[in-house]
């Protein structure tokens, strides 16, 4: 039940291989992560990227959180269309 103190809620699952940093390639580390990204409901821009489950290499993570944010809000932008191909 909404008492209206607590954001909305949505979960939205999206997968998409990552550009790799160049540092991570150099040492062959992977990982598979989970991020949570908040959005401000009056702008529709990103608010917060929090790491869920870690990728095990803080370099991927950063680099995932960025990225969830940039994508994000450029969907945010784009009146919620992707503009991925």
């Amino acid at each position: 039940m909404d008492n209206g103190d607590s954001p909305a809620r949505v979960d939205l699952i999206k997968t998409e291989a990552p550009a790799y940093p160049e540092v991570a390639k150099r040492w062959r580390v992977q990982g598979a992560g989970l991020f949570r990204v908040t959005l401000n409901p009056t702008t529709g821009r990103v608010a917060n990227v929090a790491v869920v489950k870690s990728t095990g290499y803080r370099v991927l993570d950063a680099a995932r959180s960025k990225r969830c944010a940039r994508g994000v809000g450029d969907l945010a932008a784009n009146g919620g269309k992707s503009t991925s191909r």
